[in-house]
């Protein structure tokens, strides 16, 4: 198999995962990685043809769990060794989610007025606290894409009027640099915020 299903499978091995919720463009890499480990079922987001389809209905229960327990398990990039799954519990999260929407020296005055633009991967701790946690938290409307293409940005941040743009060091670049930006409206951008890199 290719390198990145190697490591796909060396994370399901190291976190015994029994379960894979994928999109329908990585459901082929996921079937592969998950042959041979503890994975019981694979599951799709979109209607596609997925090992099974998850129905029944919506959970409005108690999940009972306790504040300390695994909430996620990122892993890290590996520059030191093989990647290593970061223990991180619903504390860890509910801490960092107070963190974004509280504290008054991190708290970026989000309100249900603003609108976002998503496009950093949910499965990135970068993704998932600020994007899909903390904004929601907010009550902030999050644009999701499923990967960065400067037209589609730009059209978007035009269309639905984004706000907030939290970003990494090559969509700045590519911001500043590109001659397309003159032909589109950014006038709603009140901030754009860059990530993962100095």
């Amino acid at each position: 198999p290719p390198p990145e299903s190697l490591t796909n499978v060396r994370r399901l091995v190291d976190s015994g995962a029994r379960f894979i919720l994928t999109s329908e463009a990585l459901l082929a890499t996921a079937k592969e990685a998950a042959l041979g480990t503890s994975v019981q079922d694979v599951f799709c987001v979109e209607e596609a043809d997925c090992f099974t389809k998850a129905e029944g209905t919506p959970f409005t229960g108690s999940a009972g769990v306790e504040s300390d327990s695994t909430l996620v398990l990122p892993y890290s990039s590996g520059t030191t060794g093989l990647p290593k799954g970061v223990i991180l519990t619903h504390r860890n999260l509910g801490a960092n989610i107070a963190q974004i929407c509280d504290h008054p020296r991190f708290n970026l005055g989000l309100t249900d007025s603003d609108t976002m633009l998503g496009v950093l991967p949910f499965f990135h701790i970068y993704g998932m606290q600020v994007l899909m946690n903390g904004l929601l938290a907010n009550g902030c409307t999050v644009i999701s894409m499923p990967r960065f293409d400067l037209v589609e940005a730009l059209t978007l941040i035009q269309t639905h009027r984004i706000t907030h743009f939290f970003a990494v060091p090559p969509m700045i670049l590519a911001l500043a640099k590109h001659p397309i930006i003159d032909n589109f409206d950014l006038s709603s951008l009140e901030m754009v915020l860059s990530g993962a890199a100095p």
